[in-house]
């Protein structure tokens, strides 16, 4: 009987080594199986929050309307298909309703560019024999400012406030995306606080400041909606000095969560817990108020001179805020103080700050301040202060240059 050598020990090596070979491809091969089916759900996650997101809007909007069960279907359907970046100037128009505020791309006259953003540009234009500001985004944007453009249509649509601006409708097809809006005249507080020939005592700035409280109740009252980036670029002043709110591309609704929470808005008006990353909810608005409360006393652009990130790490890390100048009123300058606190629980609602600013009113008017004759002259504390900074440098640099 032939006996049988055992393995030599090269042998049993090799094999051991082939085995921890295949069970290594094994395991990333299952691991990259895994990550593949991980991201797949969360893509379809995401899709399907989207359009639910659109679908309950719509159904709202429709539901206001008074329209037809047969028309919401329709509806319903060419919201989703946009979704998907569908052409609504492809379908085949009796097989579906053409949404209530949906406005044809030729109906538009474009006339002369008013405003220019890394996402888009507005417009002055005709539409219906009215006067209208027309926001188009740019040529060949990607498919996911694609789909916040048209949940913007949707949401403004819900809109209907005298501190919103006017939403009359949207081209939705894919090669024209348009919001059609109320055209303001005196254009953006960013511009106007920017002219010099326009005065800014106390009643106008509590005129204002208390035109923007209302309009952001409403969105988180009424709406459930956190307007995620309030600055004075997005609010628009008309005929007779209404401050309107717009552009709401970046604003969300509060039961829709994000991963993160997602990170928008502008650095300068952006609360410490957005920077951070961290989870927020509408006091994030809040904070930006209190920066634009700033702005409306000093009539200055916050953190001059800085880089915005250098300014999102020392307000998210160090506590940086503005100087408050001491010609602020001091009520003014406590709401300021509060509204911007690191503590997002510590701010108060829009509700709360405009029974603030009435009582500031009242206080006001009482010791006659809110009368034109009477208002405090801001602008001329503003010169006063600028002249006053100017002397004390000349000295500094008179002393440097000093044997």
């Amino acid at each position: 009987m032939a006996s049988t050598s055992p393995p030599s020990a090269a042998e049993v090596g090799c094999e051991e080594s082939s085995c921890m070979v295949e069970q290594s491809i094994f395991a990333a091969t299952a691991a990259v199986l895994a990550l593949s089916i991980a991201l797949g759900l969360l893509f379809i996650v995401k899709q399907r929050r989207r359009l639910r997101l659109v679908r309950d809007l719509d159904k709202a909007m429709l539901r206001q309307q008074g329209i037809t069960d047969a028309m919401s279907r329709n509806s319903l359907e060419t919201a989703e298909s946009l979704k998907k970046g569908g052409n609504t100037a492809s379908l085949n128009e009796p097989q579906r309703q053409k949404l209530p505020w949906e406005i044809r791309f030729p109906e538009i006259k474009l006339q002369e560019r008013v405003a220019y953003g890394t996402s888009g540009a507005v417009w002055k234009g005709q539409w219906m024999d009215m006067t209208v500001a027309v926001k188009i985004p740019h040529e060949g944007i990607s498919e996911l400012l694609r789909q916040s453009f048209i949940d913007e249509a949707f949401m403004m649509s819900k809109l209907h406030h005298p501190n919103i601006v006017i939403f009359y409708g949207a081209c939705l097809s894919k090669d024209n995306l348009a919001l059609v809006l109320e055209f303001l005249e005196r254009g953006s507080m960013h511009d106007f606080l920017k002219n010099e020939s326009e005065k800014v005592d106390f009643s106008m700035l509590h005129h204002f400041a208390t035109d923007i409280a209302r309009g952001m109740k409403y969105l988180h009252q009424r709406c459930s909606i956190i307007q995620r980036d309030l600055k004075p670029r997005n609010l628009l002043i008309d005929e007779a000095y209404n401050v309107k709110i717009c552009d709401f591309g970046l604003s969300k609704h509060m039961n829709v969560k994000e991963e993160g929470l997602t990170a928008c808005g502008t650095p300068y008006w952006t609360a410490p817990e957005v920077i951070l990353g961290e989870e927020y909810n509408n006091k994030a608005d809040v904070f930006s108020y209190a920066i634009i409360l700033w702005e409306l006393i000093t009539r200055e652009e916050p953190y001059s001179g800085l880089p915005g990130l250098e300014v999102a790490i020392k307000v998210a890390n160090e506590g940086l805020r503005p100087r408050i100048p001491k010609f602020c009123p001091e009520p003014i300058a406590a709401l300021i103080e509060e509204c911007w606190q690191h503590d997002s629980e510590l701010r108060p609602s829009f509700g709360e700050i405009l029974e603030r600013l009435l009582e500031i009113k009242k206080s006001e008017a009482e010791q006659g301040l809110l009368k034109s004759s009477a208002s405090p002259d801001l602008d001329a504390s503003r010169a006063t202060l600028a002249s006053n900074e100017s002397n004390k440098s000349e000295a500094q640099a008179r002393e440097a240059e000093a044997p």
